[in-house]
């Protein structure tokens, strides 16, 4: 059966250590081939599924990165990503679970990949603001206060060593490298977790935080460069 099932929630965070981790990169327009042997096959898989998405259906996952993860809109559009692209982005057979959360994290990762190719800019400094956290101007759920600082985690982590969050990027999942570059960040985090709030990582997770927050800094980068041309 061809299927990632168990798609769950906004947010499940999941933490094992960040240990145990070949370089590559993203692979993008082919189907991903259902790893279901092992914790890391299965992210390797959606990893691959994501990249998937995010090649067939660039305007519409582009358009859901700019939208409240608490609408309705982005709700249907994230659900309608996954049921439009499970028999065209899944090969093989087997049956593998994931959240939303970590899906939203893969497609992240893919826009990334795809819009600066491994190599934006590693200088924010002109960047005041990415906007996004300015979309939510009301009262807010804990699950959205929880993604809102994942979002924050990942820009403050960007800000400070975009370099070592690209290497990361770059990494297959459970390989030495990806180990190597989680622990060169490692000095990074305990400052960028924002106050009052408790975040457990499993690579997964961290990796989209920073895959989401280098991508909206570097759009907000690219667009004001665009601005003064």
């Amino acid at each position: 059966m061809k299927r990632l099932i168990g798609l769950i929630g906004l947010l499940a965070f999941v933490a094992p250590p960040l240990a145990a981790q070949e370089t590559g990169t993203l692979r993008t327009h082919r189907s991903a081939d259902i790893d279901d042997s092992s914790r890391d096959g299965a992210r390797r898989t959606m990893e691959a599924f994501s990249a998937c998405i995010a090649s067939r259906q660039n305007g519409r996952v582009t358009a859901m990165s700019r939208l409240r993860i608490d609408s309705d809109q982005y709700q249907r559009m994230l659900r309608n990503l996954y049921d439009n692209s499970d028999d065209v982005c899944l090969s093989g057979s087997g049956q593998l679970g994931f959240s939303f959360n970590l899906l939203r994290g893969g497609i992240f990762q893919a826009l990334y990949a795809r819009e600066f190719r491994g190599g934006g800019p590693t200088d924010f400094s002109a960047v005041t603001t990415t906007g996004y956290r300015e979309l939510y101007t009301d009262e807010i759920s804990p699950e959205v206060r929880s993604a809102l600082a994942l979002e924050q985690f990942g820009e403050c982590v960007s800000r400070a060593d975009a370099a070592g969050v690209q290497t990361l990027l770059r990494q297959i999942p459970g390989s030495a490298g990806e180990r190597a570059a989680i622990q060169a960040l490692a000095p990074r985090f305990a400052a960028c977790i924002p106050n009052g709030e408790t975040i457990r990582f499993s690579p997964s997770v961290l990796k989209g935080a920073v895959a989401e927050g280098i991508y909206r800094l570097s759009v907000a980068a690219r667009d004001a460069q665009q601005a003064v041309r």
